[in-house]
Order: C-alpha cells, then structure tokens, then sequence
C-alpha cells in the first residue's frame, strides 16, 4: 500500500500499476491489476479451474441495470490493431449470451458470446487500439437471461495480441492453451458511456472480499480460502426488490 510520498516509480512494490501490453501481447488474469470488479462482493465466487487455475463467476440475470460488472483495462504500448480473445472454461460456464463491451479507438462495441457453447480461447474479433489510456474490456451480469435460470457468467482471462508485431508471447495459462470455438460472436454497435463503477479494490479480486487475504507490498495470495460452491448457486439473491 502506498504510504506517505511514494509513489509507482519510488515503489513499485507498494503501489503497483497495471502493466501495460506490449509488442509481444499478453493475458489479463482476473487477479491482475488490470482486473477491477464491481457490484455486490456477496455474489462474487470463484473456482480452481479455468485460464492459469482460477476464474470469477457470478450470475447471469436479466435487470435493467448491471449489479456485477468486471473490466479488464487494455493499456497497450503502441497504437495499432490487435486480436482480443477471452478464455472460456468449457463446461463451466453457461451463459449463452455474455455481452462483452470493448472500447477501443474511442468507440465502444458490444460482442456477444455464448459461453455454454465451447471452451478456451474464444475471439472477439481485432480492433483498432489508439493506446490512448481509456482502452478496456468490460462483461456486465444483466445479460438479458433470468436469474432463475442459474446460468453461469464466468469472468477469466482477457488476451490481448497485437497484429504485425511480437512474437506470439502473451498466454500465461489455461490449460494447453488450445483455441476453442471462435464463431460466438456478434459485433454490434456504439454503446456510449460505459457506466463502469470501479469498487475501489486495487488488486481486484477473484473472489469476494471475505475469502482472500494479500501479504503486504505483494501480490502473493496467504491463506486462501476457496469459495466455490457451484451447490450454493441458489443464494437468494433477489432482484428489484
């Protein structure tokens, strides 16, 4: 945590920042720094499976308003065109209509994917990246399915590859990385405002608030304790009341 004048470039290891992608690419996990999660911490879980062991999940529901919105933020050294992948944990994840936002270029599009349908890397498409500091990823929880039909939005990896440069080096896990199915989305069009609420956590999480702890000028998880429970999927949530 910083203290007193520190700041990023005095110490680095008590305020650290969201590392920034470049020629090479690279994978956004969900306890990146790049990672924010907003909402209710309650209707947060994880899991040890998915891209590098973990993932994040909550519920898919169909309110107006987004109660649980993760944004992985695309910070890229050079402006330019990349391929933007998201990794899907196959048999896992059963929303069928994730509706992923992506702000590039000053613009924000809107690609819909069906997570129930296939398993590892899943493309949303290449975009054009001004590197311009408001660049990101976001998947809200109002996906338009009803609550009751328990489906499972899962919220894992973000990889970022940029096209004509690099060498290929972004994943840091998943398996063995091989791609799924790539046909899942849909590119529609400008969105406006994103309307992303940052809850203030700097390291994110995986998890809810309760079930992890983090040692001190690290990112070195002590004493986990895992939260899943896909047999808790009933928690009583209730909505618009």
């Amino acid at each position: 945590m910083c203290t007193g004048g520190e700041d990023s470039s005095s110490c680095a290891e008590d305020c650290p920042t969201c590392a920034p992608i470049g020629p090479a690419g690279r994978t956004i996990e969900e306890d990146d720094l790049c990672f924010a999660r907003s909402g209710s911490p309650q209707y947060w879980y994880d899991a040890d499976v998915g891209s590098g062991g973990a993932l994040l999940w909550t519920h898919a529901v169909d309110a107006a308003e987004a109660d649980d919105s993760g944004r992985w933020s695309l910070v890229l050294e050079q402006p330019g065109e990349a391929q933007v992948d998201v990794w899907i944990e196959a048999g896992f994840a059963g929303s069928q209509q994730a509706r992923y936002a992506i702000r590039h270029d000053g613009v924000t599009e809107e690609i819909v994917i069906d997570q129930s349908a296939g398993g590892g890397w899943v493309s949303l498409g290449a975009f054009d990246f001004a590197a311009d500091g408001d660049e990101w990823v976001r998947l809200d929880d109002n996906t338009g399915e009803p609550f009751d039909a328990e489906r499972v939005l899962v919220f894992d990896a973000v990889r970022v590859m940029p096209l004509g440069g690099g060498g290929g080096g972004g994943d840091t896990g998943g398996g063995g990385m091989t791609d799924g199915d790539d046909s899942g989305g849909d590119t529609g069009g400008p969105m406006g405002d994103d309307g992303f609420v940052d809850d203030g956590d700097p390291v994110s999480a995986r998890v809810a608030a309760d079930c992890v702890r983090w040692a001190p000028c690290s990112r070195r998880r002590t004493s986990p304790r895992t939260c899943t429970a896909l047999g808790r999927r009933r928690d009583r949530r209730h909505l618009g009341s």
